[in-house]
């Protein structure tokens, strides 16, 4: 687990430093589906 997350950030990193506006774009659409998750969480159909 220590070496995939490492590998993880380094690449992220690189991805900011290399294309920083692309990256950006790409971090807030991800980040605008986790309100997303919580709504589809609290008022989804229930669990069988």
């Amino acid at each position: 687990p220590a070496l995939f997350l490492l590998a993880s950030l380094g690449m992220m990193g690189n991805a900011m430093v290399t294309e920083p506006r692309k990256t950006g774009v790409t971090f807030a659409i991800i980040l605008a589906g986790v309100p997303v998750y919580f709504l589809w969480q609290r008022f989804g159909r229930p669990a069988r």
